[in-house]
Order: C-alpha cells, then sequence, then structure tokens
C-alpha cells in the first residue's frame, strides 16, 4: 500500500525514544485511510468485448458467364439496391434470343396449321367420311404443335431471363469492397466473385456474456428502452448507441457463454465491419445499495473477503463481507456492512484484529500528519 510505504519512510526518519520510560508506552496508532460505507443508487454496468457485423454480406457472383465491358461504380462506393454494377457482353445472349423468337414464331405456324388441320378433319369425322385413324392422327399432330410452343416459349423466358443476368446489379443496399476483376475479364457463371457488399445500416455487433447474466439479459430483451453502448476499442472512445436484439438458443458448453447481438442504426456509419469495439449494458439498478470503494475489500487465504471496520474506540475489527457487483472503482457490499460504518482504505499491512488506528479521510491529509511528526 502507498501508505505503509510512505509511514515506512516517516517512522524511519523519527527520532529515537531517550527514555526508558518512553520506550515502555504502549504501541502508537496506526495512521490508516478510511471511508464510510455509503447507502445510494448503483447501476451495475456489465462490459464485454465483440466485433460489428453486418447483418447482409453479399459477395456478388454472376449468374451467367462472358466478358466484363462496364464497371459503372468505385471501388468502396455505397450502392441502392437494384444498381448497375458490371455488364457482361450481351451479345451472344442477344443472338440466341432472337433465334430463339424465330424458333417460336415457326412453332406458333405450325400450332396454327395443325388447329386449322384438326378443324377440318373434325368435321369429316363427324360426317363419317374418314376413319378414327385420321382423327386421331389430327389431334396428335395439334397436341404436338402446341407442345412445342410451349417449349418455345419455355426457351425463350430462359433466354430472356439469361440476357437480363448480363446487367449484375447490386442484391442489397450497402458499400463495395475491392472489385475482384477488370474489364475485359471473362468471368464465369456462379463461381467468380466480383465484389463484396456490406450492408452498413443498420448493422450489428456480436459478444458474448457468462451464463450467469442470462436473467438480466432476458429483461433487457424484453424492455424497449434499455439501451447498451459501445466504445472504440483500442481510445475507449464512446461511439454509439443501440438495442440488444438477439441471445443464442444455447449456452457453449465449452465456454459457458452465451453469444448475443446488439443492433445499431448506425446512419453516419461510424461503426464499420470487423470493427473490434467494447459493449457495456446497464444489467441492474440498486435504489439502496451499500457501496464501499474496491481498494477497501481484502482477501483471505481460502478467498473469503473481508473488510477493517474502525470501530468508536479507534480499535479496528476485521469484518467478513459477502460482494457483489463492482463498478469503476466502487463495490457492491450484500452482506456484512451498514450505511455510515467506517472502513479502512488504505493502511492495511500492519493491522491485525483490534488493532489501534489513527483515522484519516485522505492520504494527502495521512501523509501530512506523518511527516510532521
Amino acid at each position: 500500500m502507498l501508505l505503509n510505504s510512505i509511514l515506512f519512510f516517516g517512522t524511519g526518519c523519527s527520532k529515537k525514544s531517550d527514555t526508558p520510560l518512553e520506550a515502555s508506552k504502549a504501541p502508537a496508532a496506526i495512521p490508516v485511510v478510511v471511508a464510510l460505507a455509503e447507502q445510494k443508487e448503483f447501476d451495475v454496468e456489465i462490459s464485454a468485448f465483440g466485433h460489428v457485423s453486418s447483418y447482409n454480406r453479399v459477395e456478388v457472383k454472376p449468374r451467367v458467364s462472358g466478358h466484363i465491358i462496364e464497371i459503372p461504380f468505385k471501388e468502396g462506393q455505397e450502392v441502392k439496391k437494384g444498381d448497375l454494377l458490371f455488364k457482361i457482353d450481351p451479345r451472344k445472349t442477344e443472338a440466341s434470343l432472337a433465334q430463339a423468337k424465330a424458333t417460336l414464331a415457326q412453332a406458333e405456324a405450325k400450332l396454327t396449321n395443325a388447329l386449322n388441320n384438326y378443324e377440318r378433319t373434325k368435321g369429316l369425322f363427324e360426317k363419317k367420311l374418314i376413319s378414327t385413324e385420321e382423327m386421331d392422327s389430327a389431334s396428335t399432330a395439334l397436341l404436338t404443335a402446341k407442345a412445342t410452343v410451349a417449349s418455345g416459349e419455355a426457351s425463350l423466358k430462359d433466354i430472356e431471363l439469361t440476357l437480363e443476368f448480363t446487367d449484375v446489379t447490386a442484391p442489397i443496399t450497402g458499400r463495395t469492397g475491392a472489385i475482384q476483376v477488370d474489364l475485359g475479364n471473362v468471368v464465369s457463371a456462379g463461381s467468380d466473385t466480383l465484389v463484396t457488399i456490406n450492408e452498413m445500416s443498420p448493422i450489428g455487433v456480436n459478444f458474448s456474456l457468462a451464463e450467469r447474466f442470462m436473467p438480466q439479459l432476458r429483461r433487457i430483451l424484453n424492455q424497449p428502452q434499455s439501451t447498451v453502448k459501445v466504445y472504440d476499442g483500442a481510445t475507449d472512445t464512446f461511439i454509439a448507441e443501440g438495442k440488444l436484439d438477439f441471445m443464442d438458443n444455447h449456452v457453449d458448453r465449452a465456454t459457458g457463454m452465451v453469444a448475443l447481438s446488439a443492433r445499431f442504426e448506425n446512419a453516419d456509419q461510424t461503426l464499420w465491419p470487423g470493427q473490434f469495439v467494447k459493449i457495456v449494458m446497464d444489467l441492474e439498478q440498486y435504489k439502496d445499495a451499500i457501496v464501499i470503494p474496491s481498494i477497501a475489500i481484502q482477501n483471505k487465504q481460502d478467498g473469503e473477503q473481508f473488510v477493517y471496520v474502525v470501530k468508536a474506540d479507534n480499535t479496528v475489527e476485521i469484518r467478513d463481507i459477502t460482494v457483489g457487483e463492482q463498478r469503476g472503482e466502487e463495490s457492491l457490499i450484500r452482506e456484512g456492512l451498514a450505511a455510515g460504518e467506517t472502513i479502512v482504505t488504505d493502511g492495511h499491512l500492519r493491522l491485525t484484529e483490534k488493532s489501534t488506528v489513527k483515522a484519516y479521510h485522505s492520504l494527502d491529509e495521512a501523509v501530512q500528519q506523518t511527516v510532521k511528526q
């Protein structure tokens, strides 16, 4: 402790006892710094580190093969759903489309002829001027012509769709990454990635917390007014405020952690996909909590915690306590202390049960008094 070091220096510089009487006096009071256990409102916060993640991230791939003839956007540009990103040479597809239209026209002409022939044959058959076999033949020809037209129409729609796919458009609204191809490159359908688009607004932050916080997390999920704050992971600078919107449906058995996600509107795009950030949430609020400086808490060898309580006669008592949550330099005490009790915050090293102390309310005051002595 800082106070112990100062007291050691002060003791070393003090005058020696001049008489046996002085040497036989009772031990001097041990200087300590103290504070009061306060009863006040105490907001319990929890923090965790996580990474920013887009809700939608799309690797744009071509649906048709061919040469890239146009790239009408720039890397890192904001694009909207439906914006043209790449144009693949459509000439071969246009030629196939023209051929499909011609083939369909021929099929439609044959269908008209088959229909007329069927009507004539039907009339003759009803007058019993032709055989059943001839009637069946006309019916088959008509059905075949109809099937050929249907096949031609399907082929035409397929080629029209292929022609539409020569315009590669943005599937989502977001920000583009690096362009992976150049003008003139030949790309293959479904295999080559042309560019990646990340949705930027809204955006999520993924993180994990211990399963013991699940009751509070469930409550936060059901409270629209509850907020989640995010800070830069390196500088601890506040960035944005959002809402907890997802808790995974299981706890990781290996780590005892549950995965979570918070949603941020990110209209100004201060959060960036992949960014390392710190998440801070208010878990609980205590109206009349007993709160003390965390520095006052001491640990026993068995793991139990205690504080030195200064009694009215200026002696100290070792008091076992149950410590709750910690916020900054303060800790919530669940059991063992009452509001207004005086506890030692510095100078513990020389203390034992029933030690007599000289209480100071700040380290500066203790130092000044020690130097004077």
